[in-house]
């Protein structure tokens, strides 16, 4: 194989188009398999105490992909998030980390779809440097 930068990537991509064909919705399948994930990860504890020190976790990963301007993984991480919570999860949430909870929400509503997505597109349109949009 060839050294070239240009021939290594082209390998590695035509690699990975391969690989990526085998899954049902191609790529996108990703974003349902974290959420999902997060879904499960949350479920599995049986104390809403315990739920709301993962979900707590979760925030600060989705407070990364928010500086990273990856939307689409976020969209994910948030509706995931909300899929597994009950009231007496959240109020643990706000007791036990309110800053947390604050984030939450302000993702939660940056990514609603009222005024069609109008938050997003503001937060996508201000967005610096790369950017993965929500799909």
């Amino acid at each position: 194989m060839d050294n070239e930068p240009i021939t290594t990537f082209n390998a590695v991509s035509n690699l990975l188009a391969d690989w990526l064909v085998g899954f049902p919705c191609g790529p996108f399948h990703f974003i349902q398999n974290w959420k999902r994930r997060v879904i499960s990860l949350i479920l599995c504890h049986e104390r809403p105490k315990n739920r709301a020190r993962q979900i707590e976790k979760f925030v600060d990963i989705a407070l990364k992909l928010r500086q990273m301007n990856n939307y689409s993984a976020l969209r994910a991480f948030v509706a995931g998030i909300n899929n597994a919570t009950d009231d007496l999860t959240m109020e643990q949430l706000k007791a036990r980390a309110p800053e947390s909870a604050k984030n939450l929400m302000s993702w939660d509503l940056l990514l609603q779809q009222i005024r069609s997505h109008r938050s997003y597109r503001l937060a996508l349109r201000n967005s610096k440097g790369a950017c993965i949009p929500a799909l």
